[in-house]
């Protein structure tokens, strides 16, 4: 009880409690108060940081760098390129969860939050999470507000409107958010976010650019905006293109067979680096993914994913000509080239086509060999 510590820090002036009371008590003294003064303008803010912010704006010289749009100054040459990025429409680091793309890394990581429910910000007066810090500031204003909503039919209290308009639904069993893929329907839009991260394994739209996988039309489209005039890469074997020389030089081992990294424990090797490093999980006993109908765990989500359609039975993915239904994307594709006597991949040798890789790859080993038997140099070495 006599300790020194004092764990419970205000964020909107630093002081230090001891009990977290205190700390609630103490916010009380924050409510419609604004303590820091700039001394230029007499201008108020709530945070110390903020006020900061705010002298930069009487200061030219701390604003060497301006946007020639729409003249706003900053004091960083990084500040300014990523402002220049609204301006030009770049958004270039997209979420392969649900296609939505943004200026900066930092609001993706933010986003990304949202599929995985992770919240490493907590409130220290009620425990509630968040999953950015600017989400916490603002929820640390409930504790000081004396605004309150209550339900008209259950009496419970909240502190924003729109909370109390989302609770609404739970009486109502409304559930205005549905899911464009299969048409599930949810009360809150942040459980809709959740739900897409799932269909996130069996994505069904690919760019032909770089690669990127969406299971949304319309998330693909908003993506290939992003490479408008950018320089490409073009495949001489079969024409695909890509956004980066390296995406190209690994996209030649498909043709070649050729696969470099291999695992250290099995012998077992990958064409990519990433398919290697994914590999390893399944040698160690770390399996993070739970099914909850037969507890049986998965070292990937993917892999979860897919094993709950046992449970189910769902077949999500059917032919839209002779309507057979296949648990994997993979297996319809197939079943299409089979019907269609589609034969996309070609040996760049011998021009003899296939319509599964793995097909092509055992008739590049067998031409391989037999050209090695012969002392021939196979002409996929140069490629």
């Amino acid at each position: 009880m006599h300790t020194k510590e004092k764990p419970y820090v205000c964020i909107l002036c630093s002081k230090a409690f001891s009990w977290r009371i205190n700390l609630h008590r103490h916010y009380r003294s924050h409510a419609n108060k604004k303590s820091f003064v700039c001394e230029t303008c007499g201008e108020e803010f709530p945070l110390k940081n903020n006020l900061v912010e705010h002298y930069r704006t009487h200061s030219s010289n701390d604003r060497p760098y301006s946007c020639k749009t729409c003249g706003v100054g900053f004091s960083q040459k990084s500040a300014l390129t990523v402002h220049s990025r609204i301006h030009s429409h770049d958004r270039s680091f997209v979420c392969d969860a649900c296609g939505k793309a943004f200026v900066e890394r930092s609001q993706l990581k933010i986003h990304y939050r949202t599929h995985t429910n992770e919240k490493p910000f907590v409130c220290n007066i009620c425990s509630k999470a968040f999953t950015s810090k600017s989400a916490l500031v603002t929820h640390y204003h409930i504790h000081v507000s004396e605004k309150k909503f209550t339900c008209s039919v259950c009496s419970k209290v909240f502190f924003q409107k729109s909370r109390l308009v989302e609770h609404y639904q739970t009486h109502s069993n409304e559930k205005p958010f549905a899911c464009d893929v299969c048409d599930k329907s949810f009360s809150r839009k942040g459980n809709l976010n959740r739900h897409y991260f799932s269909h996130a394994t069996e994505k069904s739209f690919k760019c032909d650019i770089c690669e990127s996988t969406f299971f949304r039309k319309d998330c693909l489209k908003e993506h290939i905006r992003t490479h408008k005039d950018k320089k490409l890469h073009a495949c001489v074997v079969c024409g695909r293109t890509f956004l980066k020389s390296t995406n190209l030089f690994t996209h030649y081992r498909i043709h070649t067979n050729e696969k470099p990294f291999a695992c250290d424990i099995c012998n077992q090797a990958f064409a990519q680096k990433s398919t290697l490093d994914r590999h390893y999980f399944t040698h160690t006993d770390k399996k993070p993914f739970p099914c909850n109908t037969c507890s049986k765990s998965f070292s990937k989500n993917s892999d979860l994913v897919r094993h709950y359609r046992m449970h189910t039975k769902e077949k999500p993915f059917v032919c839209d000509k002779c309507n057979k239904a296949f648990s994997r994307k993979y297996l319809l594709d197939r079943h299409y080239r089979v019907q269609n006597y589609y034969k996309p991949y070609v040996c760049c040798v011998c021009s003899e086509t296939f319509s599964q890789v793995d097909h092509l790859h055992k008739h590049h080993c067998k031409k391989m060999k037999n050209e090695e038997q012969n002392g021939i140099i196979s002409c996929t070495a140069s490629v």
